[in-house]
């Protein structure tokens, strides 16, 4: 298992420095179809994909997405929108979804990820897929925004420093929430 963890984080850091997905397109699909059934199988769907504006998205604009609230665990990034970001929907270009660096560390977890356009989200690895012109989704609220969870009421959190605003604005990103 340690040789197959290490072989894992360097197919995860090359595709990281290289802003590539990892794995032809159909088994990121196939990855998104059974992560999906899980997800319904737990009651949990998406209840829309579209809203106002985003049938007139530029293709060739990249994108910062970003969505709230954060909920307990990274519950959209892996089960639910990352069929999104393998399709490229809405905005018809492949993106990445930025989740905390820890997942990667589970087995079959870190693995979907991968396949499913996860990536580590910390500053060189954010920086570098925008640097290389790629669109990519984070929730603003991070960790702080997970731990205040409340099945009560959504929250959501913006960091004082907003840096995915200064993210979006140093890559020339518009943000897509």
């Amino acid at each position: 298992y340690a040789l197959y963890s290490q072989a894992r984080d360097r197919l995860l850091r090359l595709a990281e420095e290289s802003g590539d997905r990892v794995g032809p397109r159909w088994l990121g699909m196939a990855t998104w179809r059974l992560l999906n059934k899980m997800s319904e199988l737990s009651g949990v769907k998406l209840a829309s994909e579209g809203g106002p504006g985003l049938d007139c998205l530029d293709p060739s604009q990249r994108y910062l997405i970003v969505w709230h609230p954060h909920g307990f665990i990274a519950w959209s990034a892996l089960f639910i929108v990352s069929r999104m970001a393998v399709l490229g929907h809405p905005h018809g270009r492949e993106w990445f979804a930025m989740v905390a660096p820890v997942l990667f560390q589970i087995p079959g977890v870190s693995e979907a990820l991968i396949l499913v356009n996860g990536r580590r989200v910390n500053k060189s690895v954010v920086d570098n897929l925008a640097h290389k012109g790629r669109s990519i989704a984070l929730q603003p609220g991070g960790v702080h925004e997970q731990l205040l969870s409340d099945e009560e009421q959504e929250q959501a959190v913006f960091p004082a420093n907003l840096g995915f605003i200064r993210l979006a604005l140093t890559h020339g990103m518009d943000i897509l929430p």
